[in-house]
């Protein structure tokens, strides 16, 4: 896996992680990088999949349906908590990825739906720029370092596992080891776990 999908998958890493510190409910990832060999066999996918790149997860959080979270999302990206990029709307999942400018498309099964800071096309095609929200990079967020509590490490693995069956499908164990223990630097003792 070339370094710059590497660093993009850690940065959408800790993008989901404040999400669901954010939202405090599990979030499940249906689809994260894919290879792109991989990608060419899902029905649909696009061949410029932000999933190539490593940017693009799909979602599902614990307790809430597609549309609310959609919203949180597109609230959490109008006050700058999370990086600009795109969103889709699904009727069981949302696409979420860090591309660094603005796109939302809609696939649910609601064609008209509308948030109070963004309206999402109904054509998927229509690339929605917002010129007058700034777009964020990596270094106009700052970025705090705090310790995380054992409660939250152990809350997440469930996120991790998720994660986990996304990357043993498409790489060998000895990858995936390679990229959790580069990723998420987690003590020895909860690598066990995978």
């Amino acid at each position: 896996m070339p370094l710059t999908v590497e660093l993009n998958v850690q940065r959408l890493a800790e993008e989901l992680q404040y999400i669901r510190n954010y939202i405090q409910r599990p979030i499940t990832i249906n689809s994260g990088y894919r290879c792109e060999s991989y990608n060419n066999t899902i029905p649909g996918s696009s061949s410029r999949s932000q999933h190539v790149l490593g940017k693009a997860a799909d979602i599902v959080v614990s307790g809430m349906n597609s549309a609310q979270v959609f919203e949180q999302l597109d609230e959490l990206q109008h006050k700058g908590k999370i990086h600009t990029g795109g969103m889709g709307l699904y009727d069981t999942f949302v696409h979420y990825d860090i591309r660094g400018y603005r796109k939302r498309w809609n696939y649910s099964s609601n064609s008209n739906v509308s948030y109070s800071n963004t309206s999402i096309t109904e054509n998927p095609l229509v690339l929605e720029k917002d010129q007058k929200e700034k777009t964020l990079d990596s270094k106009s967020i700052p970025v705090k370092k705090v310790p995380i509590p054992l409660s939250s490490v152990l809350s997440g693995v469930g996120v991790l596992f998720s994660t986990y069956v996304v990357y043993v499908y498409n790489y060998k164990r000895g990858l995936f080891d390679e990229l959790i223990q580069r990723l998420l630097n987690l003590p020895d003792w909860i690598q066990s776990f995978f």
